[in-house]
């Protein structure tokens, strides 16, 4: 009998034991139900990823724009005393003018720079050395005016104000650079005085006094 009970009792652990999870395979489950947890973790990467980029964006734009300003602002304005640059751009008339063939033909040569063509400021430079300009072309000076506006609009400028001297449409800024100006957008407003290759004079932010102000310095250097 007691055989009986303990072979009964044996063959029931066994049942117990067949039916209750191992340890391992406890573990087993859980690892394999682990990738259902992390599913949706994986899948919101691209997410994360894509908005990281988008907050980074703004960024690289800055650090662009940064290095474009850093860079326009590096270039060194000429100072009087300095080489005048020699560079050929197209004039109101569509035809190439090479300045350093203006240089060579005068006494004296002014390159004045205006923003933009057809406004109050440069107008006024403008016609300040148009009513000058028997004055100033008796004392053997030749008078170039640039910006960037196009050749049309230069054209445009010359006619309505009568100005009896060549304008520059300096559209790709080549002008402007080689006098060093930072040329992001239009040209500043100054005005350079040229004898034998050399800067001699250099007034900046001027407009009706311009044609005034030359004189004034070429009636120093003689006295």
């Amino acid at each position: 009998m007691a055989v009986g009970q303990l072979a009964c009792e044996r063959s029931g652990r066994r049942a117990l034991a067949s039916e209750r999870p191992t340890e391992a395979g406890a573990n087993h489950h859980k690892l394999r139900a682990r990738p259902e947890k992390i599913a949706p973790l994986a899948s919101a990467a691209p997410v994360l990823t894509f908005r990281f980029a988008m907050k980074l964006r703004p960024l690289l734009v800055f650090s662009s724009l940064l290095a474009m300003f850093t860079s326009a602002a590096s270039a060194a304005p000429l100072k009087v005393g300095d080489a005048a640059p020699v560079v050929t751009a197209t004039t109101d008339a569509g035809t190439s003018l090479n300045l350093a063939d203006v240089y060579a033909k005068n006494a004296y040569t002014l390159v004045w720079f205006y923003p933009k063509a057809l406004t109050g400021g440069c107008t006024k430079q403008g016609c300040s050395l148009r009513d000058a300009n028997a004055e100033l072309t008796a004392k053997g000076v030749a008078i170039i005016g640039v910006s960037t506006d196009t050749v049309e609009k230069q054209k445009e400028f010359k006619d309505v104000n009568n100005f009896p001297f060549p304008l520059l449409a300096d559209t790709d800024k080549k002008v402007l650079k080689a006098f060093g100006q930072s040329a992001m957008m239009f040209a500043s407003r100054e005005a350079y005085l040229i004898k034998g290759g050399k800067i001699i004079y250099k007034d900046t932010g001027v407009t009706s006094e311009q044609a005034n102000n030359v004189l004034k310095y070429l009636a120093s250097v003689k006295s």
